[in-house]
């Protein structure tokens, strides 16, 4: 506790001392304790370097007594906490499985035997709630493959016995003692010290007697044991293997189930642009079999009526073959004229060169002569559907057709004008002209 070299023990200062009075008290008690100090690591992965007592306590245990290997660690914050004990067995023995108060590991639940009171509980407390503990319960035994099998508990008698008979009524007595007591479960090799009750007992026991091995009922009953773990631990690792394995597979075939979806719809889409580009296909090859169509018609009527011809009268190219035909056809020009003329409008307008007021006069203007010749198309569309013709060509009865010059009045004497087309200015001096522009 007073060391000052690099290696430095994890205590406070003030919690030296009852460290130090509390060890020396523990090493007192039970003369087999050393202490040291080691790094000790706590479940959280930090370490400190503490004191230690390690060594043997006494244990009672069928009319023997013997020696437990145990350790004490002497925490950092003790005596507030109480310490950490631990079983330490040795290479021949074994824990006992399902113990009381000792886990697996051999740390031992000081919880279960004692309170600990940090202002009178004391560390010799602590071993002697140990070794009454382990005669109740031991918590090591010899391991099953240790060569204990067919060594036979022997003793030696050093001392004397002054009367024969005496001494052979005595040695009776500690056989069938000790023959009582072997029939009991040995926990494990140690050596042992019987209590005996008259002086030529006693003189018999001070000899050095050691048991080295149990019975060979206890070896069986080991080596059961020690089968029955292994078996045990093999069966967890194989189903926890089994389990882990068994997870991974289902990973695995939701993954391909997955994927066997997607591939599936991908298919299903694939299928369909495959059908949306046959019929793009189809409608491509039937407009190119239309265009040629129309090429051959354009070709024959070029070589029919473009032979021979300088300049053509672009007015003169087309002709209705009756009057309401020519009608239609003039009322198309007539629509498709003032809606360039109205693009003008709008050009100048945008331009700057030309008055609003002047703008809106004309656009007015344009508009119902546009509205007249549209109402125009479809009257007389009307009635030539009516005679059976459609496409501008006869499928019907040509004894209806219209005598040449022959026309429909003009939709502008047919309709009274608008109170809205009106002009604001006096009215003109020809009200029944018909022409369509000023």
């Amino acid at each position: 506790l007073s060391d000052q070299s690099s290696v430095r023990l994890s205590y406070d200062t003030p919690s030296r001392s009852v460290i130090r009075g509390q060890l020396l008290e523990l090493i007192e008690t039970y003369g087999s304790l050393t202490v040291n100090d080691d790094d000790y690591y706590y479940n959280d992965g930090t370490s400190a370097r503490l004191l230690y007592a390690e060594g043997t306590i006494p244990m009672t245990y069928a009319g023997a007594r013997y020696n437990v290997p145990v350790k004490l660690y002497v925490g950092v914050e003790f005596p507030h906490a109480e310490p950490a004990a631990f079983v330490a067995p040795t290479r021949d023995m074994m824990i006992k499985s399902n113990h009381s108060c000792v886990d697996a590991d051999g740390g031992v639940m000081l919880s279960r035997l004692m309170t600990w009171d940090p202002s009178r509980s004391r560390l010799r407390d602590v071993a002697r709630a140990l070794s009454a503990a382990f005669s109740e319960e031991p918590p090591l035994f010899t391991k099953p493959n240790a060569d204990v099998g067919n060594t036979s508990a022997s003793s030696t008698m050093t001392s004397g016995i002054r009367s024969g008979a005496r001494a052979a009524r005595n040695v009776a007595g500690v056989a069938s003692r000790v023959a009582a007591n072997v029939a009991q479960r040995v926990p494990f090799s140690v050596r042992v010290e019987r209590r005996t009750s008259s002086n030529s007992e006693r003189r018999i026991e001070e000899s050095t007697s050691t048991i080295t091995s149990p019975r060979a009922e206890d070896v069986i009953h080991a080596k059961n044991l020690f089968r029955a773990r292994a078996i045990a631990a093999l069966l967890e690792r194989l189903r926890h293997e089994t389990e882990q394995r068994r997870s991974a597979n289902l990973q695995s075939v939701e993954l391909l189930l997955s994927q066997q979806t997607e591939l599936y719809a991908r298919k299903i889409n694939l299928e369909q642009e495959n059908a949306a580009m046959r019929a793009k296909c189809e409608d491509i090859e039937h407009g190119a079999s239309e265009m040629r169509e129309a090429t051959n018609v354009m070709r024959k009527w070029l070589a029919t009526h473009g032979q021979g011809t300088d300049q053509v009268d672009i007015d003169n190219v087309f002709k209705g073959d009756d009057a309401w035909s020519q009608q239609l056809l003039d009322a198309h020009v007539k629509d498709k004229a003032i809606e360039d003329t109205l693009d003008a409008l709008d050009d100048l307008l945008n331009d700057g060169l030309i008055h609003h007021a002047d703008y809106m006069r004309q656009v007015m203007k344009l508009c119902k002569e546009q509205f007249y010749a549209r109402a125009e198309i479809a009257i007389v569309t009307k009635m030539q559907a009516e005679r059976g013709i459609t496409n501008n060509a006869y499928v019907g009865d040509k004894t209806r057709t219209p005598q040449h010059g022959h026309r429909l009045e003009p939709l502008s004497t047919m309709f009274s004008e608008p109170s809205f087309l009106q002009p604001s200015r006096p009215a003109r001096a020809d009200p029944g002209r018909t022409t369509w522009l000023d």
